[in-house]
């Protein structure tokens, strides 16, 4: 994915060693930016994963087997480098929920419609926040409350037509898979005082094909 300050998982081969901008708002529209593309990216996984027909939690495995490769070269670069244990254990919990995040994504795609598991798997952006004040103890701004609310609200309009017991299992995976990936986000932006992005990519993503191929 693209290169971002903001996000953890940029094409980015050097702790912090991000692109530089002229000003505040140069620097938020590359950030919507990559929050945009990496959107795209990720939802082309189902269509190459999905005419398998395979377990949610085989297709996870394969995705993540896949940017484990990608990501191998960067970690055997920077294999001499040295870090505090304790950080391993934040590269673990990251293997751990982008495992959930996907093995859940994937899942909730068996379970329903490609529009339900993918929209309720963007409920993450009204988690994100939470899970960055319990884990990174970041302060929530009197925005983030309402706007979550809000998202949620519109989320659940977009829902509600399909109703049924298949749309609401899948639902609940892609809810499920949100909660995962909004875990991340903090997690992620741990690991970027330590890690290149590729190297987090490599590190995290075979511990996950690891957990879902077990």
């Amino acid at each position: 994915m693209l290169p971002c300050k903001r996000f953890p998982y940029g094409l980015v081969d050097a702790p912090g060693r991000f692109p530089t901008y002229n000003s505040p708002v140069s620097d938020r529209i590359h950030g919507f930016c990559c929050v945009a593309a990496a959107a795209v990216l990720w939802g082309l996984w189902v269509f190459f994963l999905r005419p398998a027909a395979l377990p949610g939690f085989t297709s996870g495995a394969i995705m993540f087997g896949v940017l484990a490769v990608a990501g191998a070269p960067a970690a055997w670069r920077h294999r001499r480098r040295r870090h505090l244990p304790t950080i391993w254990l934040w590269m673990g919990l990251a293997g751990l929920l982008d495992a959930g995040n996907a093995g859940c994504y994937f899942t909730a795609l068996d379970h329903g419609t490609i529009a339900t598991a993918v929209l309720s798997h963007y409920l993450a952006p009204t988690f994100a926040p939470l899970f960055a004040w319990l884990l990174l103890r970041e302060r929530i701004s009197q925005r983030t409350l309402p706007a979550a609310l809000i998202g949620l609200a519109g989320l659940g309009a977009l829902l509600w037509p399909t109703g049924g017991p298949p749309a609401l299992g899948g639902a609940l995976w892609g809810a499920a898979s949100a909660v995962c990936y909004g875990a991340l986000f903090p997690v992620g932006k741990r690991l970027m005082r330590e890690f290149s992005a590729l190297e987090v990519m490599g590190y995290h993503s075979a511990l996950s094909a690891l957990v879902l191929a077990a």
